[in-house]
């Protein structure tokens, strides 16, 4: 695992995580960065979905869509987390939690080998950055094993958190890398 300051739709991973509202509009944002450059089409079937489902969808779930121009990008999926129900609600620290297990269940059945995070609800949904961070580190590490997992975002705050945070497993890898640790 690692953090980038990095802009979500430059991943170099094969899915991303799009925080989402639940009647699909892009409009702030992670989301509306995505949509700019994966194009109209994404929000689009983001509003279907919601529409399918026949009422806002609920804080704490998460649906897939197709990544559109994303794909010249090598991006394969789009995870939507929706933390708000609506765009300028406030999310919560459960919704997050949820979602993002939710995501990670479903890139596990649908084999996804990478996948980039940015900071659910760290910006218009109003989350401490920290508070995020300090969550979705150790549900990552749960999943860890199964896929490649990188948290990019633009909010220097929010990944000097995450570094902080994964500062203990980098020493570590630098460590088993080592020579002088019994490792060449």
């Amino acid at each position: 695992m690692k953090a980038e300051l990095r802009d979500i739709t430059r991943p170099l991973t094969e899915a991303i995580v799009c925080p989402a509202n639940g009647i699909g509009v892009m409009s702030r944002g992670a989301a509306r960065s995505i949509a700019e450059i994966a194009g109209p089409d994404i929000e689009l079937e983001a509003r279907a979905i919601s529409r399918e489902a026949g009422a806002p969808l609920e804080a704490g779930t998460c649906y897939a869509t197709r990544p559109y121009k994303l794909a010249r990008r090598g991006v394969k999926r789009v995870y939507h987390v929706v933390t708000i129900k609506y765009p300028g609600g406030v999310a919560s620290l459960d919704s997050v939690n949820k979602g993002i297990r939710a995501v990670f269940d479903r890139a596990v059945k649908d084999k996804v080998k990478s996948i980039a995070i940015p900071g659910l609800g760290t910006g218009s949904g109003r989350l401490d950055k920290g508070s995020v961070a300090r969550m979705l580190v150790p549900i990552a590490r749960n999943y860890s094993h199964a896929m490649e997992i990188k948290f990019a975002d633009l909010d220097k705050e929010f990944i000097n958190e995450l570094d902080f945070l994964l500062g203990g497993e980098k020493q570590h890898e630098e460590q088993a890398e080592h020579p002088r640790f019994g490792s060449q």
